[in-house]
């Protein structure tokens, strides 16, 4: 674990991470899309009755991050991330036959759902952990560009799909799709050629690990949980991934009216967490303070705008409630990378998502709960997620300092 984080060049001045980061834009562009297209597969295929069966696959694939996470661990990331683009690959060949022909039922479906978000889930996760062998002189601003290039990507991916399906059909997007999977292939073999990202040939054993691997998904929640520092950084991530984004969706959806579009706000929240993300992700320096402190004000400010009936002061509240957002979320990404032991990056990272999978499902339970009663309840709701991540932030931040202090005394 580190706790002093170090000065980082520029991941763009490498040529190999450009490399890297051209493949992983042009799979983005696929992944993000296929979010937005998904469903209209299952419609065009069994009808409106069968869309429950993707929330479903989905969700039960996300259980399953913790054990990718270890697997990824203990082997070596470039199988594992040449096998889940393989994964997504066949899945999105079968879905585009079965377009073609159009016969499938709904369990077959909802399987190939299933394996697919396995796959993704894969693929993600083990550049995530090899991004630590071939960038090991910036491996946190690599992380933290990659995670803002993602929020790029993830509007223009849904844009391209809506031109493609509405120029033909559903297997033009496929065929799209299928494409964009080749690029990170193409991009990891021309690194590899280049004598880089190879694990060392004897890597020691992870630490607290089991005779086996759910032992080790067992001792990767027991390392967290025993650990201050991940601890709070874990709860710190519930709050900022689990909360904020479909609140202040919903609040927006909800305040317009028909003078003014509620695309017009959902776009200038997404920027707005795109330059969140990016003001974290240019930083050469990791200052946990400094970086939680503008969150923390942006979303107070934010939170204190939303209010205003007039819409322009309400669009500079949704503005700075989304660059708090990104600053969260990107601020996350890179601690992650700087206090878990390298070893476990994998399985720590595959167990916050599952923590901030689960603590969603339950937020959107409550979230429907007040949609129902009034927008006033979901403001107040808003309000409550805003102070949790101040709160956690507070936390996480005297966490950081007392093991610095243990740290330095040591």
């Amino acid at each position: 674990m580190s706790l002093q984080g170090t000065l980082e060049q520029s991941p763009l001045r490498d040529r190999h991470f450009r490399v890297f980061a051209a493949g992983n834009i042009i799979n983005n562009l696929g992944e993000t899309a296929f979010v937005g297209i998904g469903p209209l597969i299952i419609v065009q295929l069994t009808g409106r009755d069968a869309v429950p069966a993707f929330v479903v696959s989905v969700a039960l694939a996300s259980l399953l991050s913790p054990v990718i996470g270890s697997l990824v661990d203990r082997w070596d990331w470039r199988a594992l991330f040449l096998g889940g683009i393989l994964g997504q690959t066949a899945t999105m060949t079968a879905m585009f036959v079965a377009v073609r022909h159009g016969t499938l039922g709904a369990l077959p479906l909802a399987a190939l759902f299933f394996v697919n978000s396995v796959s993704a889930n894969t693929y993600l996760t083990a550049w995530k952990v090899g991004l630590g062998y071939l960038f090991p002189s910036f491996r946190r601003r690599a992380r933290a560009t990659l995670n803002t290039m993602y929020y790029a990507t993830g509007v223009a991916g849904p844009l391209i799909a809506s031109v493609l399906v509405r120029a033909g059909d559903l297997t033009w997007f496929l065929t799209f799709d299928l494409v964009t999977f080749a690029a990170p292939v193409v991009s990891l073999a021309v690194i590899v050629r280049a004598g880089k990202g190879r694990p060392p040939r004897e890597r020691s054993a992870p630490e607290a690990s089991g005779p086996g691997l759910l032992c080790d998904v067992a001792a990767t929640f027991h390392l967290v949980l025993g650990d201050r520092v991940l601890r709070s950084l874990l709860v710190y991530f519930v709050f900022v991934a689990a909360t904020p984004v479909s609140l202040l969706s919903s609040l927006i959806t909800l305040r317009l009216d028909a003078h003014y579009s509620p695309l017009l706000m959902i776009a200038i929240a997404n920027i707005a967490i795109y330059c969140g993300n990016q003001t974290v992700s240019a930083r050469s320096d990791f200052a946990p303070g400094t970086v939680l402190a503008i969150g923390g004000l942006a979303a107070a400010a934010g939170v204190a705008l939303l209010p205003v009936g007039f819409a322009p002061v309400f669009a500079v509240g949704v503005a700075l409630v989304g660059m708090a957002i990104g600053v969260g979320l990107s601020y996350y990404v890179v601690a992650l990378v700087e206090f878990a032991p390298e070893s476990r990056y994998g399985a720590i990272s595959g167990t916050f998502g599952l923590c901030a999978a689960g603590a969603g499902i339950v937020a959107g339970g409550l979230f429907a709960v007040g949609l129902r009663v009034s927008l006033t309840v979901t403001y107040m709701q808003l309000i409550v997620a805003a102070i949790g991540v101040c709160w956690a932030a507070k936390r996480h931040l005297a966490a950081v300092a007392t093991a610095k202090e243990s740290d330095s005394r040591g």
